[in-house]
C-alpha cells in the first residue's frame, strides 16, 4: 500500500525519475494474487494518467482510474461521523453525551454535510486531552479552531519552554503560502532558521523533531542521503501560518532583508564615490552608450511581448489573431539595427510567427452584425454571402469579405435567408412570421405575412420556381416566386426548424422540434417519417447527388445530449450514424462534391468530417456557439456565423470541386479524394481513439499504417482515405520492403502477417511478453522484435525458424536495420543500444554495444540507420538524440550529442536522402537536423506528445503519430518555402490581405501593417 502518494509526484517532478516505479508497479500488477493500493488525494488523480500513456498496463486494461478498481475513501456523512465517534468513545470509556457529539458533527460538517476524518481526529483528541464531555464545557472552550489551535500548543510545550519557539518556527517552515507541505531535511530547518536570525545547536533541532514526529503532527520519512520531514496532512497548515509567530517570523524575514538591501545600497554608494574621479571624464560618451543600449533594449523587449502574446493566442487557439501579432513582431524585428543578429530573439520571433502560418485555416472574419448571426449562405456563383442576424438585417458581403449592401427592413429578428437559384432574388424570414423578397442589390420587392410564428428555414427549389417556408408554427409553406401561396403542410407537431429541396427537384426534406426528419414529394406528399431522435433536428442537407441527406440534431434550447449527426438514404434507410459535438448542433451542411460534411455547435467549433463518420478536422476560433455552417460552391471556403457577430471563411480546399461528383459509397471507394486544410503545410488523420505509437509509409508512398493504443492497427491512402482497419492489435506494425506483405503484433502478442489489401495470411510467432519493437530488414528476409523480457528475436518470414539474442539488461524498445540487412541494432532500457552483425552461418552474434560515459544516462526510445549505413541516431528518455559515426574499422564511435528538447524523445529517423534527421518528443515538437546534426527548425503546434516519425519515401512528406490519437502529416515540400522571416512575412500578409483591407474594426495602423512586405497574387 502507497499512502499519501500525491507526494510521489512532488518529490520527483521529473517524469524521467517516476518511469522506474511506473515499471515495478507493471510488474507487480502482472503477478497473480498481488493487489497494490495507491492511495492519493482527488485533485491529485489525473497525474495517474501518464501510466497509462507511459506503459502497457494490460492488468487493469491500460485505465488505472477505471471505477471498477477506484474507490472513494473521502469524508464521513453527518451519520457515520457520529456512529465514529459514539464508537470511539464507548472503546475508551470516554463517554460523551449525546447533545455534544450531535453538535460537534454540526460543527464540523461543511456545507455538503460532510466531517473531513482528519479534523475528527483532532477536534476529538483535544475534547479528550481537556476532557470535555458535555454540551455546556464544549460552548464553554470555544469554537472548533481554538480546539486545534490547543492541539498545537499542546505538542508545542511538549518540546519544553526553552525549544517553544524553535518548535513554533519548525512547524512554520513545514508549511508554505502555496498552503501545501513541503518536504525538508534537518539541515534544510537549520538553514531556514539561520535565515530568520534563529541559530540552535544541532541536539536542539533533533529533540524538537523528534517531539514533533512522536506526537504524530509531523512525518519522518526515511531517505537517503538524509531523512525527509513533512507536516501530516493540508489541514493544518492555515493554523499554523495563522499564529502570531508565523506573523512575527514574516516580519523578522523581511527586516533582515531590508538591512540586507540598505547595506548592498551602501556599499553600491562608497564604491561610487570612490570611482567618481575616474568616471567624471567619461560620462558623457558612457551616457549616449547607455541611451542606445536602453533604446535597443525597449525595443527588443517590445518584440518579445508581441511574440510571446502570438504564442499565448495561439495557444488559446486564436490563430487568426497569433498570425496578425506574430507578424507585428516579424516586422519590428527587420525594422530594429542589428536586431537580426540576436540569434535568440530571431528563434523567438520566427518560431511565434512559424507556428501561425503553418497551422492557419481562418482565411478571413466578418464583422459588421451588431447580434447573433443566426444564418448564412453562399450565392450560387459564389460571388456573395447573405448572413441573418438578431439585429433584424441581413447583410450581403463579396467574397473578399467587403460588406456590400445591408438590407433593412425586418422589425424582429431575421432567421432564415436564401438566394434563388439565378441569385437574382434574396428571400428572408423573421421571428414575427414576415418573409421579406428583395433583388440582389438589396431592393425590398414584396413581403408577406402568412406563419403565425417565426420561419426559421427558407428554399428554393431547383428551377427556382417553388419556395417553401418551415415555421415554428409547425407548418410547411409551399409558395410561387411571385409570392402566390400554393400548399400550407402540417409539417410536425412542433416547430419546422429546417427545410430543403432535393438538389434534383424531386424531394423536399424537412426537420423539426418533434425530433424527426420528414420526407415530402415537391408538392407536398408525405413519402416517409424517420426514426425520432433524442433532440430537436435543427438543420439537415442534402448531397449534390440528391441520393444522401444528413440531419443534426442537439442545437439551442436542446433537451437531452443527443448531438448526433445522421445519413440516410433518400428512401429513409439510416447510413451513418456518429456523436459529433459535446454540446447541440445548430448546422450541417455537405459540401458541393459530397466528400466532406460540416457541423456547428453550442461548443464553439466547426468540425469537418468524412460521410463515414471519421473526423478530418475541428475548428477552433469563435467565442460563442456557432449556429450556421455553409460550404461556398468551389468547396474551397466555408463560413460559419456565430453567436459572438462574427462570421469566419475558413480555408478548407486548394482546388474547386465538381458539383457533380457522388458521395462516395464507402470509406475506400474515393481514392482520388484530395483535402488540403489552411496554408497547406499541415493535414491530420483523425480515426483512432487512444495514442499512436507507430506511422510507417508503404515502400511506394501509396499506403500509410497507424499502429494504435486502441488496439487496431489503420490503413491509409496517401490523400487521407482510411482503407483497412485490423483489429485487436497493439502497438507495431511493419511493412516488407517489397510491398506485398505488413506485419503486426496482435494483443495477444502473436506476430501475425498480412497481405497489403488486409487479408491474413499467417501467425509466424507468438511471445511470452509484450512486444514493444518491431521492423522488416531492407532484404525481407527477417522480421526482428524487441521484447519487454529483454529479448531481441530475429523471425524468418519463410520459416519457422528464429534466433533470440540474450544481452540486454531491460526492455528493448526498439530495433532498426541497416539498409544492407547484414546490421541489426536494437535500443533498451538499459541505457544501451547493441548492434548485432549476421554471420557466416546466417546467425546473428553482438558485434559492438554503443554506450559509456557519453552515451544516453537513461532508456533508449528510438534508433535508425542512415540510409549511407555510416551513422546511427539514438533518441533517449535523457532528452537528447546521439550521433554514431562509423571509423574506418567500421566501429560506430560518438560523433554529437543533439540537445534542445525539453522532454523525453520517443522517435528519431532519417530521411530517405540521408540529409535530414527528424526527431519527436514528449515536450510536442518535432525537431529537423543535419546530418550533421545542426538544427533546422522546430515544428510547433501539436496539440500532444508526438511518439513516432517517419518520412515518406520521396522525402516530401513527415508523419507523426501523436498521443491524440492523431496522425499528422507535415509538406516538406511547403515548409522549405517558409523557411526564413522575409517568406513566413510574406505568406502570412498575403493570407491576411483580404481581412486588413477590407475589415471595419481594423486600425489604420494595422490597415498598413504589411504595405512594405512583399506578396505574391493572392490566388486563395
Amino acid at each position: 500500500m502507497f499512502d499519501q502518494f500525491e507526494e510521489f509526484f512532488f518529490v520527483y517532478p521529473d517524469k524521467s525519475k517516476r518511469q522506474p516505479f511506473y515499471k515495478f508497479l507493471r510488474l507487480c500488477l502482472d503477478i497473480p494474487f498481488v493487489k497494490v493500493i495507491l492511495c492519493l488525494r482527488e485533485d491529485y488523480l489525473h497525474y495517474l494518467l501518464e501510466c497509462d500513456r507511459l506503459f502497457n498496463f494490460t492488468a487493469i486494461n491500460n485505465n488505472i482510474l477505471d471505477k471498477n478498481i477506484r474507490y472513494y475513501l473521502g469524508n464521513f456523512s453527518s451519520v457515520d461521523a457520529k456512529a465514529v465517534v459514539q464508537s470511539l468513545t464507548e472503546k475508551t470509556n470516554f463517554y460523551l453525551e449525546p447533545a455534544l457529539i450531535d453538535q460537534l458533527v454540526e460543527d464540523l460538517a461543511d456545507e455538503l454535510g460532510e466531517v473531513r476524518p482528519i479534523e475528527l481526529q483532532i477536534v476529538g483528541s483535544q475534547l479528550q486531552t481537556d476532557k470535555i464531555t458535555t454540551l455546556d464545557q464544549y460552548h464553554q472552550s470555544g469554537t472548533k479552531e481554538k480546539l486545534v489551535e490547543r492541539f498545537l500548543e499542546e505538542v508545542i510545550k511538549d518540546c519544553g519552554d526553552e525549544n517553544e519557539l524553535c518548535a513554533r518556527v519548525v512547524l512554520y517552515l513545514l508549511t508554505d503560502d502555496k498552503g501545501t507541505r513541503p518536504l525538508k531535511t534537518a539541515d534544510n530547518l537549520a538553514e531556514d532558521l539561520k535565515t530568520a536570525d534563529i541559530v540552535l545547536e544541532k541536539e536542539q533541532l533533533n529533540l524538537v523533531l523528534e517531539i514533533l514526529v512522536g506526537s504524530g503532527l509531523v512525518l519522518n520519512i526515511p531517505e537517503d542521503p538524509a531523512n525527509l520531514y513533512q507536516l501530516v496532512h493540508d489541514y493544518l497548515v492555515s493554523f499554523i501560518r495563522q499564529s502570531q509567530e508565523a506573523r512575527e517570523l514574516e516580519e523578522r524575514k523581511k527586516e533582515k532583508q531590508k538591512r540586507q538591501q540598505a547595506e548592498e545600497k551602501l556599499n553600491i554608494f562608497l564604491k561610487r564615490q570612490r570611482n567618481s574621479a575616474i568616471a567624471v571624464g567619461a560620462i558623457m560618451t558612457f551616457l549616449a552608450a547607455v541611451s542606445v543600449i536602453f533604446w535597443f533594449q525597449s525595443e527588443k523587449n517590445q518584440i518579445i511581448a508581441i511574440s510571446k502574446t502570438s504564442e499565448a493566442l495561439f495557444t488559446s487557439h486564436q490563430t487568426f489573431d497569433a498570425l496578425k501579432e506574430g507578424i507585428h513582431a516579424g516586422i519590428l524585428l527587420k525594422k530594429l539595427p542589428f536586431a537580426q543578429s540576436d540569434s535568440q530573439l530571431g528563434t523567438q520571433v520566427l518560431g511565434a510567427l512559424q507556428q501561425s502560418v503553418n497551422w492557419i485555416v481562418e482565411r478571413n472574419r466578418l464583422e459588421g452584425h451588431r447580434d447573433l448571426i443566426w444564418s448564412v449562405t453562399f450565392s450560387h456563383d459564389g460571388k456573395l454571402m447573405a448572413s441573418a442576424s438578431y439585429d433584424n438585417t441581413i447583410k450581403l458581403w463579396n467574397q473578399d469579405g467587403r460588406e456590400q449592401n445591408t438590407l433593412k427592413g425586418h422589425k424582429d429578428k431575421v432567421l432564415s435567408v436564401s438566394f434563388s437559384p439565378d441569385d437574382q432574388t434574396i428571400v428572408s424570414g423573421d421571428f414575427q412570421g414576415i418573409i421579406k423578397f428583395w433583388k440582389r442589390d438589396g431592393t425590398p420587392i414584396r413581403e408577406i405575412n402568412t406563419h403565425s410564428k417565426g420561419v426559421y428555414s427558407i428554399d428554393f427549389s431547383h428551377d427556382g420556381q417553388t419556395i417553401a417556408t418551415g415555421s415554428r408554427d409547425g407548418t410547411l409553406k409551399l409558395w410561387k416566386r411571385d409570392g402566390t401561396l400554393l400548399k400550407t403542410l402540417k409539417a410536425h407537431k412542433d416547430g419546422v426548424n429546417s427545410v430543403a429541396f432535393s438538389p434534383d427537384g424531386k424531394m423536399i426534406a424537412t426537420g423539426g422540434r418533434d425530433k424527426t426528419v420528414k420526407l415530402w414529394t415537391s408538392n407536398g406528399k408525405l413519402l416517409d417519417t424517420t426514426e425520432r431522435n433524442q433532440d430537436f433536428v435543427w438543420d439537415l442537407a442534402w448531397s449534390n447527388d440528391s441520393q444522401t441527406i444528413t440531419a443534426a440534431a442537439g442545437g439551442a434550447a436542446s433537451t437531452s445530449d443527443d448531438n448526433r449527426v445522421k445519413i440516410w438514404n433518400r428512401h429513409g434507410t439510416l447510413l451513418t450514424d456518429f456523436k459529433a459535438h459535446k454540446d447541440g448542433i445548430n448546422s450541417v451542411a455537405f459540401s458541393p462534391d459530397g466528400k466532406m460534411i460540416a457541423t456547428a455547435s453550442d461548443d464553439k467549433t466547426v468540425k469537418l468530417w468524412k460521410p463515414d463518420g471519421t473526423l478530418l478536422t475541428t475548428l477552433l476560433g469563435h467565442t460563442n456557439g456557432i449556429y450556421a455552417v455553409r460550404f461556398s460552391p468551389d468547396c474551397k471556403t466555408l463560413v460559419s456565423a456565430s453567436a459572438d457577430s462574427t462570421m469566419k471563411l475558413w480555408q478548407v480546399g486548394s482546388i474547386s470541386c465538381s458539383r457533380n461528383a457522388k458521395i462516395p459509397a464507402s470509406a475506400s471507394v474515393d481514392s482520388m479524394m484530395k483535402i488540403q486544410f489552411g496554408s497547406g503545410v499541415v493535414s491530420i488523420l483523425n480515426a483512432h481513439r487512444d495514442r499512436v505509437n507507430q506511422v510507417h509509409f508503404s515502400p511506394d508512398d501509396k499506403i500509410i499504417a497507424s499502429a494504435s493504443r486502441d488496439k487496431t492497427v489503420k490503413l491509409w491512402k496517401r490523400d487521407g482515405t482510411l482503407d483497412k482497419t485490423l483489429d485487436g492489435h497493439s502497438d507495431n506494425v511493419s511493412f516488407s520492403p517489397h510491398d506485398q506483405t505488413i506485419v503486426t503484433v496482435s494483443d495477444d502478442q502473436k506476430v501475425k502477417l498480412w497481405k497489403r489489401d488486409g487479408k491474413f495470411l499467417r501467425t509466424l510467432f507468438k511471445n511470452s511478453d509484450n512486444i514493444l519493437g518491431l521492423n522488416f530488414s531492407p532484404n525481407g528476409q527477417f522480421i526482428a522484435l524487441g521484447s519487454m523480457d529483454n529479448k531481441v528475436i530475429i523471425l524468418r518470414p519463410d520459416s519457422i525458424k528464429h534466433q533470440i539474442l540474450n544481452k540486454h539488461d531491460d526492455w528493448v524498445r526498439a530495433v532498426a536495420w541497416s539498409p544492407d540487412s547484414q546490421m541489426l541494432a536494437s535500443a533498451s532500457d538499459d541505457n544501451t543500444v547493441i548492434l548485432w552483425k549476421q554471420g557466416n552461418k546466417g546467425e546473428f552474434y553482438r558485434y559492438e554495444t554503443l554506450a559509456g560515459k557519453n552515451g544516453h544516462k537513461s532508456w533508449v526510445l528510438s534508433v535508425s540507420f542512415s540510409p549511407s549505413d555510416d551513422m546511427i541516431a539514438t533518441s533517449s528518455n535523457d532528452k537528447t538524440v546521439i550521433l554514431w559515426k562509423q571509423d574506418d574499422k567500421g566501429k560506430f564511435r560518438w560523433y554529437k550529442k543533439l540537445e534542445g528538447h525539453t522532454d523525453e524523445v520517443n522517435s528519431v529517423t532519417f530521411s530517405p536522402d540521408g540529409k535530414m534527421i527528424a526527431t519527436a518528443s514528449d515536450d510536442k515538437t518535432v525537431k529537423l537536423w543535419t546530418r550533421d546534426g545542426n538544427l533546422i527548425t522546430t515544428l510547433t503546434g501539436h496539440n500532444d506528445y508526438l511518439l513516432s516519425a517517419t518520412f515518406s519515401a520521396d522525402g516530401k512528406t513527415l508523419a507523426l503519430g501523436s498521443a491524440d490519437g492523431a496522425i499528422i502529416l507535415w509538406n516538406l515540400d511547403k515548409l522549405n518555402h517558409l523557411n526564413n522571416l522575409d517568406s513566413l512575412l510574406g505568406r502570412g500578409c498575403d493570407w491576411l490581405h483580404d481581412y486588413l483591407k477590407n475589415n471595419p474594426k481594423v486600425s489604420q495602423s494595422d490597415r498598413h501593417l504589411c504595405d512594405d512586405i512583399k506578396q505574391k497574387p493572392s490566388s486563395q
